[in-house]
This record gives structure tokens, sequence and C-alpha cells, in this order.
């Protein structure tokens, strides 16, 4: 599913892409050199959410062309599912969790490096309603 926004005003800033890399939209994303990486579990500065797949077959796919990415906002939230086979419950609200190793999904049995706070379930019992902990307005202390 990756990360729906669904709560917020959608900042959204234009950021350059690593040239030659596919993308999924909707995943978190850090930098690496100035141009945008997918975020991985132990990512320390997630930048934001991508608005835009990249695909080896885009026109732009060797250029470090400029793509949007949603910037985490203190009244963001994002509905994203829970690795694996995790059903949320109450315990759950609270939690930081890690991003998976894609960007895409939170764990909330590892918290490493906390990425998400989780607020509340979401539409499905493998899903959680979360602020990204990031570098912007909201931060948790670890």
């Amino acid at each position: 599913m990756s990360f729906k926004h669904i709560k917020g005003p959608a900042l959204i800033e234009y950021w350059p892409k690593t040239a030659s890399t596919t993308l999924t939209a909707r995943a978190c994303v850090g930098t690496s050199g100035g141009y945008l990486i997918a975020a991985t579990a132990s990512e320390t500065d997630i930048k934001g959410v991508l608005q835009k797949a990249i695909a080896s077959t885009d026109s732009d796919f060797a250029s470090a062309t400029k793509i949007p990415v949603l910037i985490p906002q203190a009244t963001d939230e994002f509905e994203v599912d829970m690795t694996s086979t995790t059903t949320f419950t109450a315990t759950h609200v609270g939690l930081k969790g890690n991003l998976d190793a894609t960007g895409q999904y939170v764990d909330v049995t590892v918290s490493t490096y906390p990425h998400c706070t989780v607020l509340r379930g979401g539409s499905a019992t493998n899903k959680v309603v979360v602020k990204i902990n990031g570098a912007y307005t909201f931060r948790n202390a670890n």
C-alpha cells in the first residue's frame, strides 16, 4: 500500500532524483549526495513521501530531474500497512516503528530508527495511521 496521505496540508517540494534509479510512489525517501533515494529500515533522515513513481521506461530515467515529495508536517497523517502478518491492537498506539527495507511499510516490532509514531488503527486490521517522525515540524524524542 505504501504511505497514503489522509490528513494535513500536503506541502510538496521538488527534489532531484538519483539518475537511473527506480523509485516507488508513496514510499518514504531520503537523500544521498543531494539526490533522492528510497528510504530503508536504517534511514536516519526521512525527507518525505514520494509522489511519483520512477520507472526505467521513463523518458527522463537517466537524468537527475526534480520530482514531487510530500514533506511531513505536524498535522499530516498517513495510513500505511504494517509489515508481515502484524494485526493492529490497541497496544500499538503510541509505539514508534521502523520502516521496512523498501520504505513502504512500518514495522511496529522494531524501533531502532523510530521513523513513525502510531496514532490509531487504519481502515483494515493490518493498517495503521501514523505521523512520520521527520526532520521538519513533527519530531518525537527517541
